[in-house]
């Protein structure tokens, strides 16, 4: 299940969660999306099918836009494992759901932040992660 969340004070926006494609797109089924809990860096992490390393992609920094399907996914260059364990998988369109991701020690390429991603975000953690305030909101769950 997907959450997606905004701030009401700088108009931040970001998706957290799991969510699964219905085709192969990008040589993967499903992805991840995560953020960074520092600079507000909204990642998706695409769980690729043919057992190569998981592929990595962020929405061009700590975005604002209302419209975040017009933003594009930009690649995000790492040597990084976020599944050095994959399980594995009868149905292709459940890759990576019940994979442990390997988040902590991750830097985050905008902030140069280590282990600040997270693929969740508590409802009651209402500080948005980019200015602050006491503003964050979710927007609306959704289950792919």
């Amino acid at each position: 299940m997907a959450s997606i969340y905004r701030c009401k004070s700088c108009s931040l926006e970001f998706q957290v969660g799991w969510d699964h494609y219905h085709q192969v797109h990008r040589g993967a089924t499903a992805s991840t999306s995560l953020v960074c809990r520092w600079c507000g860096t909204w990642y998706i992490l695409d769980h690729k099918i043919d057992g190569t390393p998981d592929e990595l992609y962020s929405r061009g920094g700590p975005t604002s836009a209302p419209d975040w399907s017009t933003t594009p996914l930009l690649p995000v260059p790492t040597s990084h494992q976020f599944r050095p364990i994959r399980k594995q998988c009868e149905d292709l369109f459940r890759e990576g759901l019940l994979d442990t991701l390997e988040l902590g020690t991750f830097t985050c390429p905008v902030c140069n932040k280590e282990g600040k991603l997270t693929d969740s975000w508590s409802q009651d953690d209402v500080t948005c992660p980019r200015c602050l305030e006491q503003a964050l909101t979710l927007v609306s769950h959704y289950l792919s």
